[in-house]
């Protein structure tokens, strides 16, 4: 695990240098996203939706670049990003006056694949205050093996978990050991989407 985890900070430090010497600007990544024309996974924005309408915080932790997921998000859906319950935990970009990328995250705060779970700790204070309102139940989405490590840091009273296999290479059997239902290869969050739907009681979509 540990190597494992020096090979993610020095590629990512790599990545991120590279970045800042090419001088990438906020507009290279809005025209980026603009030109990929990358559709969100199928049923995703409808299942953020759905849990802003019903006054359901969701937190993302990614190990992508901050700015990047936030553009995603402007171009498909502004009114989620603007939303007060959806916050993004993800690498940060700093940019100058001009828009041009000036630093990236250092080592100590940077978020890669193994180390997702270690931001929750940071955010006990949030997670007290969700508790005092009775919120006590999780839903969690993951990538990755590692992912469901992101329980450790939550004080919950139950949790659902629900893994994305989204390669064909990943042993769907591995993860069904760690999540309660496996989606395999990219197939669409219709399965999320209708476990929400009973978690809410059946009420139909706004």
């Amino acid at each position: 695990v540990e190597e494992r985890e020096r090979l993610a900070r020095w590629w990512w430090t790599y990545a991120n240098n590279l970045m800042i010497e090419h001088k990438i600007n906020q507009n290279m990544i809005h025209s980026a996203i603009k030109k990929a024309n990358t559709a969100p996974r199928a049923g995703a924005l409808d299942f953020l939706q759905r849990c802003v309408d019903c006054n359901i915080p969701v937190i993302i932790v990614s190990a992508g670049l901050q700015p990047v997921i936030e553009e995603f998000l402007l171009q498909h859906n502004e009114t989620l990003l603007r939303s007060p319950l959806l916050s993004i935990h993800a690498n940060r970009m700093t940019f100058d006056e001009s828009g041009v990328l000036v630093e990236c995250a250092g080592e100590e705060d940077m978020i890669h694949f193994q180390n997702k779970h270690r931001i929750f700790s940071h955010c006990e204070a949030y997670f007290a205050e969700l508790r005092a309102q009775g919120r006590e139940h999780a839903l969690l989405l993951g990538d990755s093996l590692e992912d469901v490590r992101c329980l450790e840091a939550i004080p919950y009273q139950s949790a659902i978990k629900i893994g994305f296999a989204n390669r064909p290479t990943n042993d769907v059997r591995e993860y069904l050991e760690r999540y309660d239902a496996v989606i395999a290869e990219d197939g669409s969050f219709e399965y999320v989407n209708d476990v929400l739907n009973r978690l809410l009681g059946g009420a139909p979509a706004s």
